[in-house]
């Protein structure tokens, strides 16, 4: 089960503090929720081009995380991954890459894409919806798992439900993520909408 994976060794890589030449990134500050998860806001930095929310849900003995950065022309891109408890902290997510699903939120703010990608970040598979209003099925959580499986592709980055969280922030803002209009079971596909 894609849930049960252990951490991604390279995933401290993230507590260092940035690239070379770069300037210090400030830590997250975390709050933590009535349900147990913690939630931290990166502001938007227009010079930069980047910011975010990531929330993280206590998960046996780990953190099931979902981010949620924008970058250049303020496209929202969305991935999941497990930490361990001291390896959640310092910064956005940015930098985790690798083989696994993610989900974009088209510039126009017209669509979304799904896509999997391999441990180099090459796009695998993608698909983009045009049609936000929920008519049109996005994959499941067996389709990304059975690929994943059967192309022998490692997850970094696991499944979510990316038309679920789309519609939640499309109808409220960043900020939703760090509320109960995104419950961790429909958003890891366990439970239906």
């Amino acid at each position: 089960m894609i849930s049960n994976l252990s951490p991604p060794i390279f995933f401290s890589l993230l507590l260092t503090c940035c690239a070379a030449g770069d300037a210090p990134v400030a830590p997250l500050a975390w709050k933590e929720l009535a349900d147990g998860s913690k939630v931290a806001t990166a502001p938007y930095d227009r010079a930069n081009e980047s910011g975010g929310t990531v929330r993280c849900w206590p998960i046996s003995g780990m953190f099931d995380c979902l981010s949620v950065f924008e970058g250049t022309w303020r496209e929202a891109i969305r991935k999941r991954y497990t930490a361990l408890p001291a390896q959640i902290g310092s910064q956005l997510d940015r930098a985790v890459a690798g083989s696994g699903y993610r989900c974009s939120l088209e510039a126009d703010g017209g669509g979304y894409q799904e896509e999997i990608r391999n441990e180099n970040s090459a796009k695998l598979i993608g698909h983009v919806y045009t049609d936000i209003s929920g008519n049109e099925p996005n994959w499941s959580r067996d389709y990304v798992e059975a690929y994943m499986r059967d192309n022998a592709l490692a997850a970094i980055t696991l499944y979510f439900d990316c038309a679920y969280v789309q519609d939640a922030l499309r109808n409220g803002s960043m900020a939703t993520l760090g509320t109960t209009s995104i419950a961790f079971d429909k958003l890891a596909g366990n439970a239906s909408r």
